[in-house]
């Protein structure tokens, strides 16, 4: 989990903006949206930090829904078809999921 550890780790604020630039500028994929779902009360506090040096299309496709998974139909209107059974979706259920990606990540190595 989070805790304070991580608080300290991102309390340099030279690495937050020098972290946000490579995440934003120099990944080889573009995010298109990530929900957060059930996080810590930390995490609101890492996020602010954060927040600061993210460009403002990046802050657009964050979404914070707390503990309300009814927000996410928001977000994402086709859930049904995006996420496992356990959050009220069609697709697969998460032990499926867990399942499918340890193999991947074995076969992969």
């Amino acid at each position: 989990g989070i805790g304070r550890k991580h608080l300290a780790f991102y309390s340099n604020q030279e690495m937050n903006k020098n972290m946000m630039k490579i995440w934003q500028e120099a990944y080889p994929m573009r995010l298109k949206g990530m929900v957060h779902y059930r996080n810590p009360p930390i995490f609101d506090v890492l996020y602010m930090m954060m927040e600061f040096w993210m460009h403002d299309k990046m802050k657009r496709r964050f979404f914070r829904v707390g503990n309300d998974a009814s927000k996410i139909k928001n977000v994402f209107p086709d859930q049904e078809t995006l996420f496992p059974v356990e959050y009220g979706g069609k697709n697969g259920t998460l032990a499926e999921h867990s399942a499918a990606t340890k193999k991947m990540v074995i076969d992969f190595g």
